[in-house]
């Protein structure tokens, strides 16, 4: 009698531990985008440049917002890095922006750092300069 007891209990012990070992399914989390917030950010740097422009010492103003363009770059990945890294190399110097004008080439790629977000999943709008005319 004892044996069948313990061969019962080792059966039912083994029993239960089989129910307890199968794995759970993890639930699947949706994945962001891991640009999201580097292209949210960059739109939002794209309002600065005019404030830049207006500040007391524009020179140092404009360098610093590059330097915000810098640091926001580095937290994308992939093309949009590349786009937004391609902004900050080409950064203009104010005299060419303030006196010369010449802004297609920066416009041009502020313009595929938003395609380039686009491409990642989200959708920005960046602010660009606008040629005066007359």
């Amino acid at each position: 009698m004892k044996r069948r007891l313990g061969i019962c209990a080792i059966a039912l012990l083994l029993a239960l531990t089989g129910c307890a070992s199968g794995a759970a399914t993890p639930t699947p989390t949706p994945t962001q985008d891991p640009n999201a917030q580097a292209c949210e950010d960059f739109e939002a740097a794209t309002n600065s440049m005019g404030d830049a422009l207006d500040a007391d010492n524009v020179a140092t103003a404009w360098d610093d917002t590059r330097d915000a363009f810098d640091e926001i770059a580095l937290t994308a990945e992939g093309t949009v890095s590349d786009r937004m890294l391609a902004v900050v190399d080409g950064w203009p110097k104010v005299s060419e922006i303030l006196i010369y004008g010449n802004i297609d080439e920066f416009n041009d790629s502020l313009t595929a750092v938003e395609r380039a977000c686009a491409a990642s999943g989200t959708t920005i709008k960046v602010n660009q300069f606008v040629k005066k005319t007359g």
